[in-house]
This record gives C-alpha cells, structure tokens and sequence, in this order.
C-alpha cells in the first residue's frame, strides 16, 4: 500500500503490572476494536476526498473534451456513470458524519464506522473507475494525474473487505444448499430453451430474408446456413 509498511511483532511471555491495567481485565481486544473506529472514519474520509477528486477530474473533461464538434458530457453515455458515482458518494459521506457525530459524543458508533469506511470505499473505487473510463486511453498518461490517483485509490477498497462476497445479496442465496443449487441449474436449462428458440427464430428471419441475395451462390451460402440452423437445432434439443 502506499506509504505504508507491514511488519510482524510477537510478544511473549508479557507480564504488565496491575497498576498500569487500562480499564477491566478481559475486555482489553473489545476495547481495541472500539479504538479502531476513529480508524474506520479516518479511512472513510479520505475515501470520500479521493472521490470527490475523481468527480470534479472527470467532470471537467468531460466538459472540455470536444468530439465530432460537441463536449463528450452531452451525451449521457458519459453523464450517467459521473451522476451515479456522486450520488453514491454523497450517500457515503451522509454516513461518514453520522459515525463521526456519534464517535464526538462518545457514543458506541461501531456499525455506523464500519458502514461509512466500507460505503465510502466502494463508492471511491467506482468514482475512480468512472474518472478512468471518462479520460479513456489519457486515463494513462501520467500528465492527467488520473493513473497515479488511480493506483493510490485501488488499496483501499481491500482496506474496506470489498473483495468478500456482495453485501447485497441476502445470506440464504450464499448458504443455499446442493439440493437447491441443482433446482437452480435444473431451472437455467429449463428456460435456456425458449431463448435458443427466439434466436433461432431470429437467426432463420434474417436469413432467410437474404435469400434472394444467396440465391446467387447456392453452391457455398445455402450448405453453410442449413448447416448452421442444423447446429443450433442440436444445441437446443440437448
């Protein structure tokens, strides 16, 4: 990561003295994870600065770049993606001050520090996607700044354990059991079969529209297309 540097300590066979004991025994590893918090909303700050960096960087490209004699930000295509990453930043940063409130009041803010780092986090790394995809091939070229951002920006989300499992998707669907999972699968061939049978139909419309095209060269465009339509007819029947 950047500007970091990880290293192991052990520590053996420690014995600290009664009177240097910081609030009740056995309870010493709840009260580290409680001094993590200003860490969580430390990182969901800095989280929420990279993001706002990303969404002004490509908003002003956007605005600036000029193709077929019009700003690139006309065209939705490019204004979507920014408004989606801001509005997810926006949301993140509501957060990031409701644990930052609660942690000033001494509050227990343990959910709500955890939710703004991991909200915050997601939220950069999709701005800074959409700030990359914005510049194009310029995304990396060093005098833009994006690519250096980009790569300063890309620890944090594995920071914030975005590369578990989708948080959105309910725990049932991820603890499913074999016999569910064969239900699924039973189900995918089920339904592969009617839309096979539409691109089929398709495939047979547009073809046979050219008919009288390839009606020129019988000898190599009819074998060809009944040779395919046969193919397609096999791999819908399995």
């Amino acid at each position: 990561m950047v500007n970091h540097e990880t290293n192991q300590v052990f520590i053996d066979n420690l014995e600290i003295p009664v009177e240097n004991l910081i609030g009740e025994e056995g309870k010493g590893f709840r009260y580290i994870l409680d001094g993590l918090n200003a860490e969580r909303i430390l990182i969901a700050a800095e989280c929420i600065g990279d993001g706002y960096w990303f969404i002004e960087k490509s908003t002003h490209y956007a605005k600036d770049r000029v193709v077929f004699d019009r700003p690139i930000g006309q065209n939705q295509g490019i204004q979507f993606p920014i408004a989606e990453a801001y509005m997810e930043i926006e949301a993140a940063n509501l957060m990031r001050y409701k644990a930052a409130a609660l942690f000033d009041a001494q509050k227990p803010c343990g959910a709500e520090a955890n939710m703004a780092k991991h909200l915050a986090a997601k939220a950069s790394w999709e701005a800074a996607n959409v700030c990359l995809q914005t510049h194009g091939g310029f995304g990396f070229a060093a005098e833009y700044d994006v690519e250096r951002k980009f790569r300063e920006n890309a620890p944090l989300p594995r920071r914030a354990d975005l590369d578990q499992p989708d948080p959105l998707l309910p725990r049932r669907a991820r603890a499913r059991p074999a016999a569910a999972l064969s239900e699924g699968a039973a189900w995918t061939r089920a339904t592969r079969t009617p839309v096979r049978g539409i691109v089929l139909m398709l495939l047979a419309t547009c073809c046979f529209g050219c008919l009288d095209t390839m009606s020129k060269y019988p000898g190599r465009a009819l074998p060809r297309l009944r040779a395919r339509l046969a193919a397609l007819r096999a791999a819908d029947r399995s």
